[in-house]
């Protein structure tokens, strides 16, 4: 079987579990609800504000590997520099 065929090969979506979650609390917040007279009383998005599973999911979804990358190149740029501690510290504020 030729491998384009096999199962899995593509992905009609390729989002994980908590980029929906975190897509349904966002959508959440643009419907509205009403009361039994018809009147506004809020968005679908407070019910989501404070859920355990969209804090769950914020917190999966969040680039901490990308951002650890980011600061250790950060980092290096600044080790790279010839200044002495006491003018970085003075450059740092």
């Amino acid at each position: 079987m030729p491998a384009g065929l096999a199962p899995g090969y593509v992905l009609i979506d390729d989002k994980e579990d908590a980029d929906w979650v975190n897509y349904v609390a966002d959508l959440s917040r643009h419907l509205a609800f009403a009361d039994t007279d018809g009147n506004r009383r809020g968005h679908w998005g407070e019910l989501y504000r404070n859920h355990p599973a969209v804090a769950a999911a914020r917190l999966s979804a969040f680039p901490a590997e990308r951002l650890a990358r980011d600061l250790g190149d950060l980092r290096e740029g600044i080790e790279e520099v010839t200044a002495t501690p006491a003018e970085r510290r003075a450059l740092l504020g």
